[in-house]
């Protein structure tokens, strides 16, 4: 065992001998049609029990990925925008939902993303909105909830819900792809000293802030060998220390 590793496993002793257990969930994005590395990451989460919520897009589905993602109880789909298509100028950050559209414009495209996803994926549907590059317009959030989504989920800090509306935001924090250099995995090694200092960040709050998710995000089709290698170690390591792993509509359930 490596020294990151090990490093990872004294910190969820440190959980242990608190009496506390982590939060983990995974957000796989980018789904439109059904294929060899879908089926591996499915295979995995099948493995061990593992809820996965897979971010689609309602505008490009395929019936095969309605009839793969429909055969499995563990899953549950997500709204990945609309189209995943950027309207953004070239000197500004992607974004489907962004600053340059006009709202209703943007309100339109989400209600009529639903409705296709939701008739699509009638009992695994889960009216969780995951905006394209974990963007979006901040002036949306009061929107989402009178159009029959529940919350939002980016990454990280890039949207905090600042508005004191119903809608709740459950946003990932490790991305296991690095996309600025290669949009390959990006090791073991980095993601666990993130892991550990998201760990740690929980375990030194009071309260019940400890039990603040971790949000573990993939993108299937980007993930290689060693990647999916990866996710199956993290998953039965953090397992064997007490770590529990999530469906959102479970996370869901402990925010309201």
């Amino acid at each position: 065992m490596s020294k990151i590793w090990r490093d990872l496993n004294t910190e969820l002793e440190r959980w242990k001998d608190a009496s506390i257990y982590p939060i983990f969930w995974i957000r796989d994005d980018d789904a439109i049609k059904d294929g060899p590395k879908l089926t591996k990451l499915i295979f995995t989460a099948k493995k061990f029990n593992t809820p996965l919520s897979i971010a689609v897009i309602p505008f490009l589905i395929e019936k095969n990925l309605i009839e793969r993602l429909n055969s499995y109880d563990l899953i549950t789909v997500l709204q990945h925008g609309f189209k995943h298509k950027n309207y953004e100028p070239n000197n500004q950050k992607k974004s489907e939902f962004g600053q340059s559209r006009d709202l209703n414009n943007m309100i339109a495209d989400i209600f009529h993303g639903t409705k296709l996803i939701s008739e699509a994926f009638e009992k695994i549907f889960e009216p969780i909105f995951v905006p394209p590059w974990n963007r979006m317009n901040h002036l949306l959030l009061p929107y989402i909830y009178s159009l029959g989504i529940k919350g939002v989920s980016s990454f990280n800090k890039n949207l905090v819900d600042n508005t004191n509306n119903k809608s709740i935001v459950m946003n990932t924090n490790i991305d296991i792809i690095d996309w600025k250099k290669n949009k390959k995995f990006i090791g073991e090694e980095q993601i666990i000293q993130q892991l550990i200092f998201e760990l740690i960040s929980r375990r030194n709050k009071k309260n019940e802030g400890y039990n603040e998710p971790i949000g573990i995000l993939t993108h299937h089709n980007q993930m290689n060998d060693s990647a999916f290698l990866f996710l199956e170690k993290l998953i039965l390591n953090t397992k064997t220390y007490g770590a529990q792993w999530n469906s959102i509509k479970e996370i869901i359930m402990k925010k309201k």
